[in-house]
């Protein structure tokens, strides 16, 4: 398989990149070329900023990919920046969303049938990531594009690169300080480790079942901030 990695430098485009280059498919990474990253051999780099027209077009224009990974797109700009230069050489567009799109509920477990976050009490990452959904399933439903999203939680792994999440709890583990935990450390969350990731990412190409659809990318079981310490 020809794949291309949009991102594929830093946590979760590193591991899937490893992942698939495992598996013996041919990736492509592309990326601003800003982080140091050692890259498996074999693996092509194609260096371009997204909000660049001119940098995209340079770097895709003309190529076919089998599957195209993005792991990088946040707005729907981003993702025009790769259609467009791509136009019909993409087989099956993977975008990695968020669970940040569901709307706020007093239901749980938040299932993939539940409504999306579009009030104007959104914070922009949510809402982008909602347009940017919108417009690979209008572009899937007109036939223009075979799109499958998934949506995440919280990662967690190695190489995480949010400093908020493993490394603040480590650093204070190793100092002997208080962990600091929101309400009581009682509150469920999901989360996902990166590899877990990583394996759904590569298991997505190549089954019908899943065009058009939206997964999210957790284990069934939720468990409080105590029992994640």
């Amino acid at each position: 398989m020809d794949t291309l990695v949009l991102g594929g430098s830093r946590f979760v485009g590193l591991h899937l990149v490893q992942l698939l280059h495992s598996h013996g498919h041919k990736v492509t990474v592309l990326n601003r070329g800003l982080s140091r990253t050692e890259l498996p051999a074999g693996v092509h780099r194609l260096k371009a900023d997204r909000h660049s027209p001119a940098e995209m077009t340079a770097a895709l224009e003309g190529k076919r990919y089998d599957t195209v990974f993005d792991i990088s797109g946040y707005t729907p700009a981003d993702i025009e920046a790769v259609l467009t230069p791509l136009a019909d050489g993409i087989g099956h567009y993977v975008f990695c969303s968020s669970t940040a799109v569901y709307a706020p509920s007093e239901l749980g477990p938040v299932r993939e049938d539940f409504p999306l976050f579009r009030a104007p009490s959104a914070r922009p990452y949510a809402r982008d990531k909602v347009a940017c959904e919108d417009l690979l399933m209008d572009a899937h439903a007109r036939g223009r594009l075979s799109v499958t999203v998934v949506r995440p939680p919280y990662v967690y792994g190695p190489h995480n690169t949010l400093p908020q999440r493993e490394f603040a709890y480590f650093a204070r583990l190793i100092r002997g300080r208080i962990l600091i935990i929101p309400d009581r450390g009682l509150r469920h969350w999901h989360s996902v480790h990166v590899e877990d990731l990583a394996e759904l990412f590569a298991a997505v190409p190549g089954r019908s079942q899943a065009l058009g659809q939206a997964y999210t990318a957790c284990a069934d079981a939720a468990i409080t901030a105590n029992g994640y310490v």
